[in-house]
């Protein structure tokens, strides 16, 4: 059997899903190759053996070989359509965003031009998922919207986020030096709060040893480079944006950090979430957005909705009181739930049979 993974749209995060999926397929001498954006290709360490394929790698695709598309993009709609019609390759889309609601966009602090964006994208995701034979859903708020608003004939499951462990070693405490923010900068993520919570603590010289960090490919809007000038001069703050970040870098931020941000307004699934569990890292997150693979007091603490900085910063005393219990429980779920070697089973089993 064969497998193409696949992904034409580029993210320096998305590589890490990407390699765990093909040791994954690997590791039962599945023949895997990767139909993705050249740019990944600096991501590939020396000791995998990666096979790159062009479109032309449709054409020698069985019926029963896998085509695993891991993120929306036209490319992999053009993919999809001419394997329907050449009849070749069974088809599976991990489909992480499934459109509930303009409302629930809106209500997230979309302004209404990026909403309609939104729901542009969401069209494109409705043929990926015609044209799928199998759908793969990374969360139970993902599984849930998918039954209520898409129709789909075929298999669909619920599975978490597969990652390789790509941690040496989990730091202590005394080894972490970072409050981050961590991943792309998005009205549902909430961004706002982390900066009126960074000012707050600023001003206040609260957590004097720590320093606060922003770690991004998005671009800052002049009024939160503006806001945060005043405080870069003490190098209490640190602001790494407008570029796409190596695996090392973005590894290193999670290892060095002592709770990353995930108080997410809105999220169907977060890969910050699992990336920060790998290090033993915890995370705050807003109780009105919670998840199934987070347990407050365990891999984070909650914080109520209104995200007061009061409540964030008592958050944070008590993951710092307590950071070993918190460090062991992030790395436990981990392993136990996003380590693609636990969900091997259960992945192959469906992929390839769809049960």
């Amino acid at each position: 059997m064969k497998a193409l993974i696949v992904s034409h749209k580029f993210h320096p995060g998305h590589i890490s899903h990407l390699v765990a999926n093909y040791k994954l397929l690997d590791d039962v001498c599945i023949e895997v190759s990767f139909l993705w954006d050249s740019r990944f290709n600096m991501f590939i360490s020396d000791e995998m053996d990666v096979n790159i394929s062009t479109r032309g790698g449709l054409l020698l695709l069985k019926k029963n070989d896998l085509f695993v598309v891991w993120f929306p993009s036209l490319g992999a709609l053009f993919d999809m359509v001419l394997l329907r019609i050449i009849q070749k390759g069974k088809i599976v889309y991990i489909f992480h965003e499934p459109f509930d609601s303009v409302r629930s966009y809106l209500q997230s602090g979309f302004g209404f031009g990026k909403t309609i964006k939104i729901v542009m994208a969401s069209f494109v995701n409705f043929f990926l998922v015609k044209c799928s034979h199998s759908i793969i859903l990374p969360s139970n708020k993902a599984y849930e919207t998918f039954k209520q608003k898409y129709r789909f004939n075929g298999a669909f499951v619920r599975l978490p986020l597969m990652f390789d462990d790509e941690s040496k070693e989990v730091l202590e405490i005394e080894n972490r030096c970072y409050i981050s923010y961590i991943g792309t900068i998005a009205e549902d993520h909430a961004f706002d709060d982390y900066i009126k919570f960074v000012v707050y603590c600023l001003e206040s010289n609260l957590f004097p040893n720590f320093t606060f960090l922003i770690a991004t490919r998005s671009t800052l809007d002049l009024c939160t480079i503006k806001l945060l000038s005043a405080f870069k001069a003490d190098k209490r703050l640190i602001i790494v944006s407008g570029e796409p970040m190596s695996t090392q870098a973005i590894n290193d931020y999670f290892s060095k950090s002592v709770v990353v941000w995930n108080a997410y307004r809105r999220s169907m699934q977060s890969g910050v979430l699992p990336k920060a569990y790998m290090f033993g890292t915890p995370v705050i997150v807003r109780e009105s957005n919670p998840s199934e693979y987070f347990i407050d007091g365990e891999n984070g603490v909650e914080v109520s909705e209104n995200c007061s900085s009061i409540d964030i910063c008592s958050a944070i005393d008590e993951i710092v009181e307590n950071y070993s219990h918190y460090s062991i429980c992030c790395k436990e779920k981990f392993i136990n739930c996003f380590y693609y070697k636990s969900q091997s089973n259960e992945f192959l089993s469906f992929i390839v049979d769809g049960q």
